[in-house]
């Protein structure tokens, strides 16, 4: 898990990130080409610059980055193979440990051991924040059918 704390961008660090993002998204939206040309400044790199090409899905992935670097929040990248501990997993539900531990022993999140210790994938944990999130909204939605009421 690699987190970057972008909370302390710069004025003009922000007003690059912003104007940055708005070309990639108009390119996004208005372009079929395979990939997105980044020219560096010639004065800065020198005579011996080179272009780096990018695919329009890292493209996506760049612009929500500077989307939150603009906003001066923090983003967390996670591998999609790694396993978490029971801890990590909690940290991730935002719920405590011993009801991770629950969880598991009652088969509503899936789990491995390694040697003694738990560990739970992140596609695992996703799913489970999936359903879970499922789960409350179709709550939501009976109990405003039930109490909503017309006036």
């Amino acid at each position: 898990m690699t987190t970057f704390d972008m909370s302390k961008p710069t004025d003009t660090e922000i007003e690059l990130a912003q104007a940055a993002r708005k070309m990639m998204i108009k390119y996004l939206d208005h372009s079929a080409a395979g990939s997105f040309m980044i020219v560096p400044d010639r004065k800065q790199a020198g005579e011996h610059s080179t272009q780096l090409a990018l695919p329009p899905t890292a493209v996506r992935l760049l612009a929500e980055v500077l989307k939150y670097m603009a906003d001066r929040e923090s983003i967390t990248l996670i591998h999609s193979s790694k396993e978490f501990s029971t801890q990590e997993a909690a940290n991730f539900l935002n719920v405590s440990r011993p009801f991770v531990i629950k969880q598991i022993k009652e088969g509503k999140l899936k789990a491995t051991l390694v040697g003694r210790h738990r560990r739970i994938a992140f596609s695992e944990l996703q799913a489970y924040r999936n359903q879970v999130m499922q789960q409350a909204t179709q709550a939501i939605n009976e109990f405003s059918a039930t109490f909503g009421g017309d006036d």
